[in-house]
């Protein structure tokens, strides 16, 4: 909600890319790991629908954790603007779950992250309702859940967002037709 559209737009096509940096317990660098979301069309308020899953396999301990989040505005080729991001240290919570262990999931619980942008420093730029679970890798076996809205499409189970029928030209990266 209250993402800030590129000067001169009134209306743009939405999507929220994450991605995952961490060292191992060694200190070296792994891998950077990207999900994204579908493309929300032709967004005229600032508020984008996703009702999205990201799964991230991460090993703990581990150093430096970082998830960044940004909502990118859908170019007709690959991204388009930068619109809003948030850089978020993972650290204190793998902390709280180590000194946790007997547990199998601990939970965030569903909050407004607020956004930002390098070129508006200090300036809200949007916001993002997200919930976050850590889960043990036997937890997660023996209650799989799907990526984005995938079977199987629990705990929680995420609803298609309901965005109204409309037309817009998406890009290539994540053609989705909508029908409602």
């Amino acid at each position: 909600r209250k993402i800030v559209p590129p000067e001169g737009k009134s209306r743009i096509n939405m999507y929220v890319n994450a991605s995952l940096t961490l060292q191992s317990s060694d200190g070296a660098w792994l891998p950077e790991v990207q999900k994204e979301t579908d493309v929300h069309p032709a967004v005229k308020d600032g508020k984008g629908c996703f009702n999205w899953r990201m799964k991230f396999k991460l090993a703990v301990p581990c150093r430096l954790p970082r998830l960044k989040m940004t909502v990118w505005s859908s170019g007709w080729v690959g991204r388009g603007d930068n619109l809003a991001e948030a850089n978020m240290s993972l650290d204190p919570w793998l902390k709280d779950a180590l000194r946790h262990s007997n547990e199998d999931k601990i939970a965030r619980p569903r909050s407004w992250i607020k956004l930002s942008h390098p070129n508006y420093p200090g300036i809200l730029r949007g916001e993002l309702d997200v919930e976050m679970s850590l889960v043990k890798k036997a937890y997660a076996t023996r209650n799989p859940v799907g990526e984005a809205r995938d079977k199987p499409n629990e705990d929680p189970f995420l609803p298609a967002p309901e965005r109204g029928a409309r037309f817009s030209l998406l890009s290539t990266r994540n053609p989705v037709s909508y029908t409602h």
